[in-house]
């Protein structure tokens, strides 16, 4: 199997790379490629119900006969299907850990009331 560019970027450069709101073929696929870790984002759980929607729709199937919440049932359906995709990168944390594995979790912007100085950094 001859090396992809991915490979090549890793082993002559610090370049890591990541992948953004992986389905799990997506999270395997960028793995192979030599990415070491992933984020996601609020739009996460959407994705997800359009790219494995049975999957998803199994996930909140389970979370509405937990809770009537709205706001709750949101939180705990990101936090579920990301829970996937971290599985996928733990493998990773074990071999290297606290060099490669993390999975970043964005929350919604909408929530953050800590105020932002002109630089982009928490005040």
């Amino acid at each position: 199997m001859s090396e992809g560019y991915f490979h090549r970027v890793i082993r002559e450069t610090p370049t890591r790379l990541w992948i953004n709101n992986p389905t799990l073929e997506d999270a395997n696929k960028a793995i192979a490629a030599g990415a070491i870790r992933c984020t996601t984002n609020p739009t996460f759980s959407a994705h997800m119900l359009k790219a494995e929607s049975v999957n998803a729709l199994s996930v909140i199937d389970s979370i509405i006969q937990q809770t009537t919440d709205d706001k709750t049932a949101a939180e705990l359906a990101q936090q579920r299907l990301v829970k996937r995709g971290m599985e996928k990168f733990l493998p990773l944390y074990e071999r290297k850990p606290g060099l490669e594995d993390m999975v970043s979790i964005q929350g919604n912007p909408h929530l953050d009331e800590v105020p932002h100085n002109r630089e982009g950094y928490r005040s």
